[in-house]
């Protein structure tokens, strides 16, 4: 019997979407046969031609990455048939794994089944066949699929063959680079259940493997053991007889994929003509690592900034930004965002009624946008006590007279800029009540648009205890929480009536002040019976009333200044 060693390999092929055969048989372990577009392949396969029928007595082969084979098949053909000789999956990588099998084999086939979805298949570093030049018949046995089927061992590298190192993670690639395969013509046959693609005979990329099925003829089969690696490693001298050239792949790297968002409209809320925007590039990604960097870009091209979400102050109008990222390996993808920044709305007019702790009505507010855009506040109440009162904006729109404390429910005081109590956008100073109880107020904001306060969670105009001292937090000192009003949306025409409304009260206020006093100190001096206001006619001449007031006259004027003092009314004849 001729003497063993190793076989030649002459031809080959693979499967569609996979790279050259010849990367198995370069010697070198740091390249490997494998699929190459990143999708998941329900198979792929590799074949090597022994040139002639042979006497197969091992296959031997190793894989580098590991972990791209949860199931591999081994198929022998010899002369007349196929048959699958073993079931096989993965190994640590460069970890050489051996298969006795004894079978006559002109052809060896490694089908790769997807059970896991994975990215890629195979990564296939290297394989070797050994045995005799020549067939022999062999009795057919089972399929070898148990775990203990293939011996792992480390033969001596064949001649040529480079160090290798084994990789943590795959280098992909479409380079047909590798040994250069002769082109042989694979047997004819019917195919058989190797799931290769959905029907017929598989595309390869070179020469067309042909699979038949199974017949009554006896196929050859691997003995029913095997056994473990040969420890005397195969003859240096048993090289191939195609001379390797051994062309290191160059692997495509895949793009990442940019991802901007979606466009955005903002508003420029606070009427400055600026507003910040948040982009957001997080969707972006890269299907083999990491996004290595970002950079948003202008219509001009100028870099605006370099996160993956930043925010960044836009002014007033629209704008197209692009988004740039790169991957580990220096591949770039863009997208766009449209962002229209819009002024902020106009709303003419606002107003909201003041309601105490009991929930009677004391007073009113209203707020008017001017031409300018400044809006304006008038305020007028009735019923407080005499003095000053703290007046606050405060940021939400809600009036609950019980829950946590009077008032509560209405927040903190307006305050977009951050800043200590006295400069707050909420902070309105004092509203002074005399001594009738009747209070009115006026002021133009500062810092704060109706949009604002109009916003989604509301506002209120909060009337104090005690006086704001304009200095300590968070209110000015300024005491329980008395009146509130929840703003509200209203036309200039309900202003107008409203404003109406506020000097007929004052009229009527002041009017019950004046009738008031004279029936508690003026004496009847008309004899009509009534202590009124008739009586001014009679002390208006009255050179005993001091002209008080500095107009030349003892009128009606000193009728309210002496109201309260019997002194006056006492000395008059």
């Amino acid at each position: 019997m001729p003497p063993s060693g190793k076989l030649p390999v002459v031809g080959g092929g693979s499967s569609a979407n996979s790279n050259s055969a010849g990367f198995a048989i370069d010697a070198n372990g740091s390249t490997a046969w494998s699929t190459t577009t990143g999708v998941a392949e329900s198979s792929a396969y590799v074949w090597f031609d022994l040139g002639a029928t042979q006497n197969l007595g091992s296959v031997l082969w190793q894989f580098n990455p590991s972990g791209f084979a949860d199931s591999m098949e081994i198929h022998v053909y010899d002369g007349a048939n196929w048959k699958k000789v073993a079931t096989v999956g993965n190994a640590p990588a460069l970890d050489w794994r051996t298969l006795n099998v004894s079978a006559p084999a002109r052809y060896v086939l490694f089908n790769f089944t997807n059970p896991a979805a994975g990215q890629y298949l195979g990564y296939l570093a290297e394989v070797m066949f050994w045995g005799t030049a020549g067939a022999t018949s062999t009795t057919a046995s089972s399929d070898t699929t148990a775990s203990d089927s293939v011996a792992a061992g480390t033969p001596e590298a064949p001649a040529g063959a480079s160090a290798a190192t084994p990789m943590a993670s795959p280098v992909v690639g479409t380079s047909d680079a590798g040994v250069e395969l002769a082109v042989t013509t694979p047997p004819p046959g019917t195919p058989e259940a190797i799931s290769v693609t959905p029907a017929g005979t598989p595309k390869v990329s070179g020469p067309t493997v042909t699979v038949a099925a199974s017949s009554a003829t006896a196929s050859p089969t691997p003995p029913s053991t095997v056994t473990s690696t040969p420890t005397t490693a195969p003859p240096a001298t048993a090289t191939a007889t195609a001379t390797p050239t051994v062309t290191p792949a160059v692997l495509a790297n895949a793009a990442p994929v940019a991802a901007a968002g979606a466009d955005q409209v903002a508003e420029d809320i606070d009427g400055d003509g600026i507003e910040p925007v948040v982009l957001d590039g997080s969707a972006s990604v890269d299907p083999e690592g990491t996004i290595a960097s970002y950079q948003w870009l202008d219509e001009a091209g100028v870099v605006i900034a370099t996160e993956e979400s930043p925010q960044v102050a836009l002014t007033v109008g629209s704008y197209t930004l692009t988004l740039l990222v790169a991957d580990d390996a220096g591949a770039t993808a863009s997208d766009e965002i449209t962002i229209e920044v819009r002024p902020a709305a106009t709303i003419p007019a606002a107003a909201a009624t003041l309601l105490d702790v009991s929930g009677a009505e004391i007073g009113s507010t209203t707020f008017v946008t001017g031409a300018d855009g400044a809006v304006s506040v008038r305020v007028a109440l009735q019923g407080l006590s005499e003095g000053a009162h703290g007046i606050h904006l405060h940021e939400t729109g809600a009036c609950d007279p019980a829950s946590g404390g009077p008032f509560a429910s209405a927040g903190g005081h307006i305050n977009p800029a951050g800043v200590s109590h006295g400069g707050h956008a909420g902070d309105l100073g004092n509203i002074t009540t005399d001594v009738n109880g009747w209070a009115e107020f006026e002021r133009v904001l500062s810092g704060v648009t109706l949009a604002q306060l109009l916003d989604e969670d509301g506002a209120t105009l909060v009337i104090h205890a005690d006086s704001d001292d304009g200095v300590s937090e968070p209110e000015g000192n300024s005491g329980a929480r008395i009146a509130c009003g929840v703003l509200g949306e209203v036309s200039l025409d309900t202003v107008v009536t409203l404003n109406a409304a506020v000097e007929t009260q004052r009229a009527a206020v002041q009017a019950a002040a004046l009738a008031t006093s004279e029936a508690l100190t003026l004496e009847d001096g008309d004899g009509d019976g009534l202590a009124n206001g008739d009586e001014v006619s009679v002390y208006g001449t009255d050179p005993l009333i001091p002209d008080t007031d500095g107009d030349g006259v003892t009128d009606g004027d000193e009728v309210l200044v002496y109201a309260t003092d019997p002194l006056n009314l006492t000395s008059h004849p």
